[in-house]
């Protein structure tokens, strides 16, 4: 039996990640916040690189003014060289910017797809979303591939969910495109970014698994669709996830792990 409708307003960010009261006063976590449990290397390496390339322009950009003739030429101690340097860089973390921007981008394109989408749908709509040039590239780019699969949507930003296993999410779209001559139901997600990581297929197990659970329509297959945010990366790339109950075996260890380590601190700060 398919669960009652719940809307984007059951959603709740938190301290301790996002969460959804599909049940008033029980909140569950979504299932990109039981993600987060996962070590991402690729962030990690990218984010400390990042740090790196700031501190060392930095540290350049301050040489470059202190050789200057003009300067009073005092001795600086150590000590007010690197006060000087770090007011240079910032407190807030270069990593974190990068972030933050790539997260807007993302955001962006998402809900013009998703108004673009509604429109497909014959639901209510609003004026377009206006959005920064590299988020258009990405809508752009999800246009091109629309054309491609001939879509046809079936449900756009549909929060889903488990009673069984106490989680909930946002699903992208669920829409028929056309594979090798013939129509499939594809379950899909969306990423901006130069890649695609293995917590998306996840992601998209958990979101299948509840539509099944809520009664909804199984889909045949599950996709990632990486959508560009650069002009040097206009391709866009469909990743299908394959084995689709072993990801949901691993989801569900992640859900585990993310309710050990949430119970835990919740012990702690007691």
């Amino acid at each position: 039996m398919a669960g009652k409708p719940i809307g984007i307003e059951s959603r709740r960010a938190k301290k301790a990640g996002r969460f959804y009261e599909i049940v008033p006063g029980d909140p569950w976590p979504s299932v990109t916040t039981i993600d987060g449990v996962l070590a991402k290397q690729a962030l990690y390496q990218w984010y400390a690189k990042t740090e790196r390339q700031a501190a060392i322009l930095a540290a350049a950009d301050m040489f470059e003014e202190f050789s200057k003739p003009l300067v009073i030429q005092t001795k600086i101690t150590r000590e007010v060289y690197e006060s000087l340097l770090e007011a240079r860089i910032g407190r807030q973390k270069a990593g974190q910017k990068e972030l933050e921007l790539a997260g807007n981008i993302g955001t962006e394109a998402h809900g013009m797809i998703e108004w673009h989408l509604r429109q497909m749908l014959n639901l209510p709509v609003g004026p377009a979303p206006k959005i920064s040039e590299p988020a258009l590239w990405a809508f752009m780019a999800f246009e091109d591939w629309s054309r491609i699969a001939e879509l046809v949507p079936v449900r756009s930003e549909m929060v889903v969910f488990s009673h069984k296993h106490r989680y909930a999410g946002t699903m992208d779209l669920l829409a028929w495109i056309m594979r090798d001559g013939k129509r499939e139901l594809v379950l899909i997600d969306f990423k901006t970014g130069k890649a695609v990581w293995p917590e998306s297929f996840l992601q998209l197990a958990a979101y299948r698994e509840a539509m099944i659970e809520m009664g909804l329509e199984t889909a045949d297959r599950c996709m990632v669709l990486r959508l560009p945010k650069i002009v040097t990366d206009p391709e866009f790339e469909v990743v299908e996830v394959t084995d689709i109950d072993w990801h949901f075996k691993a989801f569900l260890a992640a859900r585990e792990l993310w309710q050990w380590q949430f119970d835990t601190n919740q012990k702690e700060r007691k």
